[in-house]
C-alpha cells in the first residue's frame, strides 16, 4: 500500500496538480523592478520622497504575500524614476499600459519613450511598473510570458492592487479556482478573496497570499486542493520571468 501511495503521488506531480517543492527546499529567485511614474501622480502623492515611499510599501506587501504563498520568489525594487514627458491626459489605467509597453519598441519616437528607453536599458529590470495619478480602473498587469510591464492608479501602491498587478506578470491568474473567490469549494469566508481574486469584485476583505491550498491565514485555506493556485504558478514561472531583461 505503501508502494501505491508513492506512486499516485509522483503522478499527480507529474501532473502538475501538487508541488513536491516549498519555499523551504526551493532556491529562491530575485526578480528586479524598475518603476516610473509622472508628474501628476508625484503631486498627488505629496512629492518625490512620499511617492517613492509608497513604492517600496508595495514591494514589501508583495514580498510579504511571496514568501508565505511558498512561491520562491521574491521582488526587488532596482530604481524609481519620474517621467516628466509622459502625459495621462484622457488615459485609463490600460491605455497607459499600451504606451507604456510601446515606448520601447518605438525607440525615440517622443521624448516620453526615448527617456523610459533609456531607463530601462540603464536599470536592465526584469518588472517594469507606470504609476499615473487617474483614470478609469485601479490597476493591468500583464501576465504574457514576454512582458513585464504594469499600469497603477498612485492611490493603489499601498494598496492590494500592486501585489495584484506584480502576481499578473508572474502568469497568476483571476480564475476563481486560483482566486479562492466565492465557489462552493472555497475554505476562506464569503468576504474574503486571495490577491487575484480582488479586481473588481467589491469584495470588503482580501487575504494577503497568493492561493495554494497548502497554505493557511487566519486557519482558513488559501487554494482549491487539485487546482492550479496561484501560488504553483508563479513557482514554476519565477526563473523566466527573472529573465525577462
Amino acid at each position: 500500500m505503501k508502494k501505491l501511495t508513492l506512486f499516485k503521488l509522483s503522478a499527480l506531480t507529474a501532473l502538475g496538480l501538487i508541488a513536491t517543492a516549498s519555499s523551504a527546499s526551493a532556491q529562491r529567485t530575485t526578480i528586479f523592478f524598475g518603476c516610473g511614474f509622472t508628474q501628476t501622480a508625484q503631486n498627488a502623492a505629496g512629492g518625490n520622497s512620499n511617492i517613492r515611499a509608497n513604492i517600496n510599501a508595495g514591494v514589501r506587501n508583495t514580498n510579504r504575500a511571496l514568501n508565505p504563498s511558498q512561491t520562491s520568489a521574491r521582488l526587488r525594487g532596482r530604481s524609481y524614476a519620474l517621467f516628466p514627458n509622459y502625459s495621462e491626459a484622457g488615459k485609463d489605467v490600460g491605455s497607459a499600459l499600451g504606451d507604456w509597453r510601446r515606448r520601447r519598441s518605438i525607440i525615440g519616437n517622443t521624448a516620453a519613450g526615448q527617456t523610459q528607453l533609456q531607463f530601462e536599458n540603464q536599470i536592465r529590470a526584469d518588472f517594469m511598473m507606470l504609476i499615473v495619478k487617474a483614470g478609469g480602473g485601479g490597476g493591468n498587469g500583464q501576465a504574457t510570458p514576454d512582458s513585464g510591464y504594469s499600469c497603477i492608479l498612485q492611490g493603489r501602491a499601498t494598496q492590494p492592487t500592486f501585489p495584484h498587478e506584480i502576481g499578473h506578470n508572474v502568469s497568476a491568474l483571476h480564475s476563481h479556482a486560483n482566486t479562492m473567490a466565492k465557489t462552493p469549494q472555497n475554505r476562506l469566508p464569503r468576504t474574503q478573496v486571495t490577491l487575484l481574486g480582488s479586481a473588481g469584485r467589491g469584495y470588503s476583505d482580501v487575504a494577503p497570499r497568493y492561493s495554494n491550498p497548502n497554505v493557511r491565514y487566519r486557519r482558513a485555506r488559501t487554494g482549491v486542493a487539485g487546482s492550479r493556485e496561484n501560488a504553483l504558478r508563479i513557482f514554476r514561472s519565477r526563473v523566466a520571468r527573472a529573465a525577462i531583461r
